[in-house]
């Protein structure tokens, strides 16, 4: 009996010094701590390695237009889906198109005159639902996904709404003016919501009009009765 129990104590005791050498052998932890640490370094090269999922962009996004309306008035979020956002609106035909928000206050005015031969009218503006479309007779309208301007020497902007240091640089620019078609015609610059400069043009007689403008940041572009104004950055 005392042997056995002799054999059984030698037996609990070589256990508990080999557990205790397992458990307290710092350099064992170490050892793996460091090569856990590389594993995570090499999985995050890795990953940084991995070429980035190229994303196709669909050009029917800008080139095709979400929905034509056809003369009367269009209510947005029901006839325009998509609802909020900023759009490029193509013009064709002869007539009037007045633009108010939800609570009635106008918007956009523009009277598009019967001319000869072809000629694109655009409106680019910031719409929301609830915002009414009102569209005369003889006008069909084509409402685009807002293109983004290109950053170059010179900018054309047409009718329409325009926010510097977002669609134009600040700085000072000279301006020409193409097809002057309103009667009152106007470039007008807004800051803080005041009007602080308006410059008006009267149709046929300022066609290719120059000027120059000083643009600071956050300033609103309003341009009306002008299908397109050049803008080119002065040193």
């Amino acid at each position: 009996m005392k042997k056995y129990l002799i054999i059984i104590t030698t037996l609990l005791l070589i256990s508990l010094i080999v557990g205790c050498a397992i458990k307290f052998n710092p350099a064992e932890l170490q050892k793996t701590d460091k090569v856990d640490e590389v594993s995570d370094e090499v999985k995050e090269s890795d990953k940084k390695d991995e070429p980035e999922e190229i994303k196709e962009v669909d050009e029917s996004y800008f080139t095709k237009p979400i929905i034509s309306f056809m003369s009367g008035k269009k209510t947005i979020g029901s006839e325009l889906d998509s609802g909020k956002g900023i759009y490029d609106l193509h013009i064709k035909g002869s007539g009037k198109l007045s633009i108010t928000d939800a609570s009635y206050n106008l918007v956009v005015e523009e009277v598009y005159p019967n001319v000869m031969g072809s000629t694109d009218y655009s409106v680019r503006l910031a719409i929301d639902k609830g915002y009414i479309l009102d569209i005369g007779e003889g006008l069909i309208i084509d409402v685009y996904n807002a293109i983004p301007i290109e950053s170059n020497s010179e900018i054309k902007l047409s009718t329409g709404y325009w926010l510097v240091g977002s669609d134009i640089s600040e700085g000072k620019y000279s301006i020409k003016l193409s097809n002057v078609y309103g009667s009152n015609a106007s470039i007008s610059i807004y800051e803080d919501g005041e009007l602080i400069d308006t410059s008006y043009y009267v149709k046929n007689d300022d066609n290719d009009a120059v000027a120059d403008l000083n643009l600071l940041p956050n300033q609103v572009i309003v341009i009306s009765g002008i299908s397109e104004v050049s803008f080119t950055e002065k040193n």
